[in-house]
């Protein structure tokens, strides 16, 4: 049921550069620590979103390199099943400034992957609503922080 046979890996080094082109210096680190943690994120969340053949494929990789095996064998719709966790602890960034890139960020990947075909929403639909719901319940913790921030002030 693969959408597309392009690897993680290239879409999301595909992604972040297009994201970073033209970035203030400082947004531009941020942008970089979004796609680190992502990755991170990938490698340890992936095999939980993955079927048995995936998971042979990944554990054959990892023999041979470990490090990034996710992001080189798996696909854009195995990507869009580990969003979610990416919006949740332990992912989700600690300061309000990194939460609102890396939500911008998932966000702006997420109408990518669906805009140019990467993924189709009917075959992915479950995921998508689950990041969704967590981009919508993450701003929603952020606005209620600067609220209590403005009040103790």
């Amino acid at each position: 049921m693969k959408t597309s046979q392009i690897h993680i890996d290239e879409i999301l080094t595909a992604f972040f550069t297009l994201q970073g082109a033209g970035q203030t210096p400082a947004a531009r680190r941020r942008t970089l620590l979004v796609e680190a943690r992502l990755r991170d994120c990938l490698e340890i969340e992936g095999e939980r979103v993955l079927v048995t053949r995936d998971l042979m494929i990944l554990a054959a990789e990892r023999e041979f390199e470990p490090v990034g095996a996710v992001a080189r064998t798996m696909h854009a719709d195995d990507l869009i099943f580990v969003l979610p966790s990416f919006l949740e602890a332990p992912w989700l960034h600690g300061t309000a400034l990194m939460k609102r890139a890396q939500l911008t960020l998932v966000e702006h990947l997420t109408a990518q992957l669906l805009n140019d075909g990467t993924v189709t929403y009917d075959e992915v639909t479950c995921p998508l609503h689950e990041i969704r719901a967590r981009l919508d319940a993450a701003r929603a913790a952020l606005r209620t922080e600067r609220g209590d921030k403005r009040r103790s002030v």
